[in-house]
C-alpha cells in the first residue's frame, strides 16, 4: 500500500474563514469545512475546532466542501459533538457534502448528530 504524504495541504480556509461570516444567530458562529477532513488534517481540525467551540455557545459546520472523510475526521466530529452536549452548547452540521455522507451511512452514525441531512447543490448533480 503507497504511503500518502501531505505538505501544506491543511485546511487554511477553514482555519480563516472563522471570523468571515456571521450566522444568521449572532451567537452561533459558521464554520465551512473545505477539503479533507482525514487523518492528515484531523489534529489541524481538532484544534481549531474546539477552539471555536470554547469561544462560541453555539457552532455550524457547513460541510458542502469537504472532498475527503476517513475515520479520523469521523472522530473528530464525534468527539466534538461530545465536547458540546458536555459544555452544553450547541454543534449543528450542515450541508453534507457526498463524501461526509457516505461515511456516515457506512459508520451507521447517520443519526448520531441530531441534524437533517441535506445534499448541497453540487453533490446531488
Amino acid at each position: 500500500m503507497p504511503t500518502r504524504h501531505r505538505t501544506g495541504t491543511g485546511n487554511k480556509a477553514m482555519t480563516s474563514a472563522l471570523n468571515d461570516k456571521p450566522s444568521a444567530n449572532p451567537a452561533t458562529q459558521s464554520v465551512p469545512i473545505t477539503g479533507e477532513l482525514s487523518i492528515y488534517t484531523a489534529l489541524e481540525l481538532k484544534t481549531t475546532l474546539l477552539d471555536a467551540l470554547h469561544a462560541n455557545p453555539a457552532l455550524k459546520l457547513n460541510l458542502a466542501n469537504v472532498t475527503v472523510m476517513d475515520g479520523a475526521g469521523l472522530q473528530v466530529l464525534v468527539m466534538l459533538k461530545r465536547e458540546a452536549l458536555q459544555l452544553n452548547k450547541e454543534l449543528t452540521l450542515t450541508q453534507h457534502s457526498e463524501a461526509v455522507l457516505r461515511v456516515l451511512d457506512l459508520s451507521n452514525m447517520t443519526g448520531y448528530f441530531g441534524d437533517p441531512l441535506v445534499l448541497c447543490a453540487e453533490a446531488s448533480n
